[in-house]
């Protein structure tokens, strides 16, 4: 496709071109909530002429961007993008939206990574299809969904990540501050690890890297993509069956995160608007996780952690929670306690009688009083709000 000059003065690009090979990052965007896209290929006009006004030393490129839903094309725009060589920048610029009711797309950040081979092209292109499905039977349009499976008292999701010659098996846990590869898993990815950093976990500490460049998808939804890695095996994070990582708490964070457990799928909402008969209850960041207030055997309310990662019901800390923060990062997944009893529990309106809750001499993590797990959230169909700080907890039909 050839794209006319939108430097100075009427005339037709040069043809001299080539292709440049890298990956595209799509910036926040907008409105209907489209995240961060990652990889893909982009081609490039290489234009010398004195219309665009090069310098000596420096490539300039007109860049054509499109997005469209379905068969459709709903936003495009058009910019020059001057670059010195080697061939490496960053560009941000605004996509004209085609769209009558308008805040599609709103930034579009393009950077060029490892330049390859040279070939004959005639336009700096970059493309992101976009799966649009239909509003889901609650409150918000739907803006992704990714099916899960529930085995083990975890749910379950495959990852398409870049690199990897299988799809990866995560387990969801809002539990932990962030989101999590294993070790043997990263490396055998090729990903680089940063410094080491100490990592709290259920039982013991730990030691954890951060990583760069995981670029990978569940179902066409974005995953975070600096987690931490580290050594399951050693650190006592174990399931029944071979885990690559865990989706934490950072794969929450600005967005609106629906978990439905009878339908066994993650749903991503523009809005959250209660329905009849659904409890709300405030969200509170500690440990950079989400707790929520919940009344046990009739005490006063207490803050405990929302954690997807634990497959019982309650483990509670009957003590006085001191208001201190952890300073490593919380990672784990949870098991029930041996040393249980059932008690009665409110989450604000709601009464949940004789729930199974296991109880411990001392506080899980630093200023929280426990964990509200699977096996009481499962009787829900859990929307986490952490746009406007709330959880929505929707009982399951019978």
């Amino acid at each position: 496709m050839a794209l006319p000059c939108t430097g100075r003065g009427n005339h037709t690009p040069c043809a001299s071109s080539r292709v440049v090979g890298g990956h595209a990052f799509v910036e926040e965007s907008n409105g209907l909530g489209f995240r961060t896209a990652r990889g893909g290929f982009t081609t490039g006009e290489q234009s010398n002429c004195k219309g665009c006004g090069d310098r000596d030393g420096e490539e300039r490129f007109h860049v054509f961007v499109w997005f469209w839903i379905r068969d459709r094309i709903v936003a495009t725009g058009v910019k020059q993008i001057t670059a010195a060589k080697p061939l490496n920048f960053g560009a941000t610029f605004s996509v004209r939206e085609s769209l009558p009711e308008g805040g599609l797309v709103r930034r579009l950040a393009h950077r060029l990574l490892e330049p390859q081979h040279p070939v004959n092209s005639r336009a700096l292109f970059f493309s992101l299809a976009i799966l649009f499905i239909p509003h889901p039977e609650v409150s918000g349009a739907n803006l992704g969904e990714i099916p899960v499976q529930s085995r083990g008292g975890y749910l379950w999701l495959d990852v398409r990540a870049v690199g990897a010659r299988r799809p990866l098996h995560f387990v969801l846990d809002s539990g932990a501050a962030s989101s999590v590869i294993n070790l043997q898993t990263a490396l055998s990815l090729g990903l680089p690890l940063g410094r080491p950093e100490a990592v709290k976990g259920v039982s013991s500490p730990g030691k954890a890297y951060r990583v760069s460049h995981f670029v990978a998808q569940s179902a066409g939804v974005t995953l975070p993509d600096t987690p931490l890695a580290m050594d399951f095996r050693a650190s006592g994070i174990s399931c029944d069956e071979p885990m690559d990582g865990l989706l934490g708490a950072d794969f929450f964070r600005g967005r609106i995160v629906q978990i439905d457990f009878v339908a066994r799928k993650i749903r991503l909402l523009d809005r959250a608007e209660p329905t009849a008969g659904c409890e709300i209850l405030p969200i509170k960041l500690r440990n950079e996780c989400l707790c929520v207030p919940l009344q046990i055997a009739g005490k006063s309310s207490q803050w405990m952690r929302v954690d997807t990662g634990c497959d019982s019901a309650l483990e509670w800390f009957a003590g006085e929670a001191p208001s201190k923060r952890a300073r490593e990062t919380s990672i784990a997944l949870a098991n029930g306690t041996d040393h249980s009893i059932h008690l009665d529990v409110q989450l604000g309106t709601l009464k949940c009688r004789a729930v199974k809750t296991g109880i411990h001499n001392h506080e899980i993590f630093p200023g929280e009083s426990g964990l509200l797990g699977n096996a009481l959230l499962s009787k829900f169909k859990v929307t986490v709000d952490a746009k406007n700080g709330r959880l929505l907890l929707e009982p399951n039909r019978r």
